[in-house]
């Protein structure tokens, strides 16, 4: 018979008993060559039959029938039987065997078998299977990570293992292989992937690491291959619209750039109607988290922190347009931390502060005087020889600010 007709139709008693009897060889056979030869006959019936997956599952339950006639062996026998077929692929996955060929096709089945069986697979079977594709997933390997990944695509689509795996710290390793494997595009596309699939947990949309954000942007920056940016957008998208309401995530996406990357974009043509929709929402909730984010309050609370950056806020004109009279309040005292700032050691601080003084000037009716009697002027021109080249730039764009009646005419 070919391999093709092995495993009969569902329910067929011959075939039944070829997954009995493949079942049996992989718990028992040593050698890599016969090994081989049944994990292939297994995985392509498995292909050109996705059904046949039954008859394999069914040899648990057949052991649950067969000690209900008597079949006998034992409670011991019956969890060994109960375990069928997972602990004869796990057997061959324990092995100490380094064969590719042999531990992929033994990957791939059992996980096909385990996110095939639901509640009836073995907590012991699902354990072994999980800590399996991170121990791979961690290897500094393309092949042995790319195993990994289709092997978790499969698992994920069912949310309980989403939130298991979640919890095992396998997002992280996920993250860390799309930082360190940038070269290989088909290995960062099935990473993205699964990422994407994980984040369809609205408890882990929330809770995404720290580096998650900056990573998919940086890649996303990067890449050139369309299937890599679909999944990067896919992934940002779900991390807003199932992440909660805190505009956290949006704040870190923001400062990533993730504006200006969506508005080069949309300006480009795109045929793929489900990454523009992404595109576009995301666009949407970038703009309404920028006014959120752009508030006074917010605005204060930066200043008055010391740790000032280049948040969004700094360099819209409406804010400075629709608040420039807030800075009057207690005689100035905001204006006068600014100045303070200037004396900072961090050059990000400075010139953050250098602009902020600049645009304090340009827009408000008595900017220029009030930044001369506060003395903030005097120091913004002895900062115009700063060693750092941020700073200089900054400062001499504020003292132009303070020297000119229309700031546009530099233009």
């Amino acid at each position: 018979a070919t391999q093709r007709a092995l495993l009969a139709a569902d329910g067929d008693a011959g075939g039944a008993a070829y997954a009995r009897l493949f079942v049996h060889l992989l718990g028992a056979l040593n050698k890599e060559a016969p090994l081989k030869y049944v994990l292939t006959l297994v995985d392509n019936a498995l292909k050109d039959r996705p059904a046949n997956i039954e008859l394999f599952l069914a040899l648990a339950t057949a052991a649950d029938d067969d000690d209900a006639d008597g079949g006998g062996g034992g409670a011991a026998g019956e969890k060994r039987r109960r375990r069928l077929p997972y602990s004869a692929l796990e057997r061959v996955l324990q092995r100490d065997s380094t064969d590719f060929y042999t531990n992929s096709k033994a990957c791939t089945i059992l996980t096909q078998l385990v996110a095939a069986g639901g509640d009836a697979v073995p907590k012991s079977s699902v354990k072994f299977v999980t800590g399996y594709l991170q121990k791979q997933l961690a290897v500094p390997s393309v092949d042995e990570a790319r195993l990994a990944c289709l092997g978790l695509r499969q698992l994920l689509a069912d949310d309980r293992y989403r939130t298991k795996l979640f919890k095992a710290g396998v997002l992280d390793t996920l993250v860390a292989v799309m930082r360190g494997m940038k070269k290989s595009i088909q290995l960062l596309y099935e990473a993205s992937y699964c990422v994407w699939l994980m984040t369809f947990n609205a408890a882990i949309a929330a809770a995404v690491p720290d580096q998650l954000v900056p990573t998919v942007i940086d890649t996303l920056r990067q890449q050139e291959k369309d299937k890599v940016k679909r999944m990067c957008i896919a992934i940002l998208a779900n991390v807003v619209e199932r992440g909660g309401d805190d505009n956290v995530n949006a704040q870190v996406m923001i400062d990533a750039g993730l504006d200006k990357l969506l508005m080069a974009l949309r300006a480009r043509k795109n045929g793929d109607e489900e990454m523009v929709a992404n595109i576009e929402f995301l666009h949407d909730a970038m703009q309404r988290n920028i006014v959120t984010l752009s508030s006074f309050d917010m605005y204060c609370k930066e200043v008055l922190s010391g740790k000032l950056d280049w948040s969004p806020v700094h360099k819209s004109e409406m804010f400075w347009r629709d608040n420039i009279h807030k800075f009057e309040e207690k005689n100035y005292s905001l204006v006068k931390v600014l100045k303070g700032l200037l004396r900072t050691d961090d050059p990000k601080v400075q010139a953050v502060a250098c602009f902020d003084l600049g645009e304090f000037a340009r827009i408000h009716p008595r900017g220029k005087e009030v930044l001369e009697e506060i003395g903030a002027k005097a120091m913004l021109v002895s900062l115009m020889a700063h060693k750092d080249a941020q700073v200089q730039k900054q400062a001499l764009f504020s003292v132009q600010k303070l020297m000119v009646k229309k700031w546009e005419w530099l233009a």
